[in-house]
């Protein structure tokens, strides 16, 4: 009991003020003797400028390594987060620019936690830190995460859902002697999508202790709903109306420069014209178009994106390595069509 009314309060204030947003927590407990660390309902809002939601919510339990409590070497031996809750928002303020001004929220924690800059005039040596931080286990238990793209507070660009996720990280240590040496395993699964919930899982070796992300993760999804992801569309004159989709993917990221391939399986898609049927779309009258990608069966896309996982542009080049698959899967099977006709021209 007096954990929860001393510490709690203490500990929800300081956080609030480092973070520069609101914490809360609805009970606080801890043993010294053994380490054990609860935390029921603890929540981290939004910060000002964004939606008023959590960004962080969830149960809290740990096991500390109490032998380090009072030096620079945090360990804690296992960190489990239940029924929880994370929400990345990001948004742009002029509507005509989408790089103006974006950002993740959690970049504005981090600049709160690093504190005003240093107004030394002469360069300081970098000395490496004396802080150690070594989490061998962090397990994910009924854990939901969005991502919200939105043009204004109100209007959602893109949204990714992920509901009942289950995994672990395994081997977090930071800093870490070589960011190339991927040294964490990691596991997920769960569900992606609102309205046809897909099985996804990802698993795979990664090094998430460095500004210099690295990672090789391998990861599938089946049976999702292709109309939940309008904003593939947005620049072609048609959208999909139904059609389920398979997706099998393999991540290479060394150092913030990403490899990403992936195969895109679409069963039985129906499509929808948002313009006149006489328009056309990449050379074809989207009629002929829209028969052709509808008679198919199944259609398989490659879509591979590269980038460093820090660009801005590199948000919507899964969209945009979509169009470009469909593109040439189109142009392909209808220029079948399309040479008979050259040659009783030409003859």
């Amino acid at each position: 009991e007096i954990s929860t009314l001393i510490f709690g309060p203490l500990l929800e204030r300081t956080l609030t003020r480092l973070l520069g947003t609101e914490v809360s927590m609805e009970e606080f407990r801890f043993d010294p003797l053994n380490g054990h660390l609860q935390i029921k309902e603890f929540v981290m809002m939004n910060p000002p400028g964004f939606t008023r939601r959590p960004h962080l919510r969830g149960d809290l339990e740990a096991w500390v390594d109490m032998r380090n409590l009072f030096t620079p070497h945090i360990h804690i031996k296992s960190l489990v987060m239940r029924s929880g809750y994370f929400l990345i928002e990001k948004h742009r303020v002029n509507e005509d620019d989408w790089n103006e001004e974006s950002r993740f929220n959690i970049k504005t924690w981090i600049r709160h936690l690093e504190g005003p800059p240093s107004k030394k005039l002469e360069p300081v040596k970098n000395k490496p830190s004396p802080w150690r931080v070594q989490m061998d286990l962090f397990t994910l238990d009924h854990v939901a995460f969005i991502y919200d793209y939105r043009t204004s507070l109100t209007r959602v660009k893109k949204r990714y859902v992920f509901q009942n996720l289950k995994g672990e990280l395994k081997g977090f240590k930071w800093p870490t002697p070589n960011p190339l040496e991927l040294t964490q395993d990691v596991y997920l699964e769960g569900l992606i999508g609102l309205s046809k919930p897909a099985p996804v899982w990802i698993k795979g070796k990664t090094n998430f202790s460095s500004s210099k992300v690295s990672f090789d993760l391998i990861g599938e999804i089946h049976g999702g709903a292709m109309n939940e992801y309008k904003h593939f569309w947005a620049d072609l004159p048609v959208k999909v109306s139904k059609g389920d989709y398979d997706l099998y993917a393999k991540a290479v990221c060394v150092e913030r420069k990403l490899n990403w391939s992936n195969d895109l399986v679409i069963h039985k898609m129906k499509l929808k014209s948002k313009r006149t049927t006489r328009a056309l779309i990449w050379g074809f009258p989207i009629k002929a178009a829209m028969s052709f990608l509808e008679s198919q069966e199944k259609i398989e896309l490659k879509m591979p994106v590269q980038g460093d996982i820090g660009d801005p542009h590199l948000s919507p080049a899964f969209g945009k390595a979509f169009r470009e698959s469909l593109n040439r899967y189109t142009q392909s099977g209808l220029g079948m069509f399309k040479e008979p006709v050259k040659l009783m021209a030409k003859t």
